[in-house]
């Protein structure tokens, strides 16, 4: 039976730099270089990306056709690289990979941009300042901070001497014994970035374990 043969133009797209908040998209066209027909059976992605076969699920030999993926870049920073996966009845090649590459730049971050605990006696409590701040350098104000756990508290928003601004993250001494991890969510007056979502986890022990 002739065997299909699935080509790609491209199996990597670069993006350069994208501002955080924003989506992108790009066409991978395909030909079918083989004398049979090409059959798509799947097209599948990981976290933070879709994507969708734009064309007919069968192509015959000689036929093209594309796969758009998509990426949401909220929640993500800096080099980020996400992929899609084209499975189809090519006996050379039965699963491809393609990549999108980009740059995320964030209107707003935080230092650090999570934090760990490590071991906290189970009954106490332990702190970690946390600092916002804008890497241009844009003016903006926190307006709210909510944490995901009640036994997880912050202080109040003050000025950073460093630019920005700055709290305390609280932890315990509500916590079961056993790994946590949850986090503190900043609402801001920011169009680009109105919500900075700063991860805490750690591991509360006996009260005897105190680290």
């Amino acid at each position: 039976m002739p065997s299909p043969q699935l080509r790609f133009v491209e199996l990597e797209h670069q993006f350069g730099e994208v501002e955080t908040g924003k989506s992108v998209e790009h066409e991978f066209a395909f030909t079918n270089t083989g004398p049979g027909v090409l059959a798509i059976s799947k097209v599948t992605t990981g976290c933070g990306c879709t994507a969708a076969l734009a064309t007919a699920r069968e192509v015959p030999s000689g036929g093209t056709g594309k796969v758009k993926v998509t990426f949401q870049t909220t929640g993500y920073k800096g080099q980020t690289t996400k992929q899609a996966y084209v499975e189809s009845n090519d006996p050379r090649q039965p699963k491809v990979t393609l990549s999108l590459n980009c740059t995320v730049k964030v209107a707003l971050d935080s230092e650090p941009p999570h934090y760990y605990f490590g071991t906290i006696a189970y009954g106490t409590t332990a702190n970690q300042t946390i600092r916002v701040f804008s890497p241009q350098g844009q003016a903006f104000h926190i307006n709210r901070l909510t944490p995901a756990s009640p036994s997880i508290r912050c202080s109040e928003v003050r000025p950073s001497a460093k630019g920005g601004y700055e709290f305390d993250i609280t932890v315990g001494p509500g916590l079961p014994v056993g790994q946590f991890s949850a986090s503190v969510v900043a609402e801001t007056d920011c169009p680009r970035q109105p919500r900075l979502v700063i991860g805490v986890f750690g591991n509360i022990g006996p009260a005897e374990t105190a680290s």
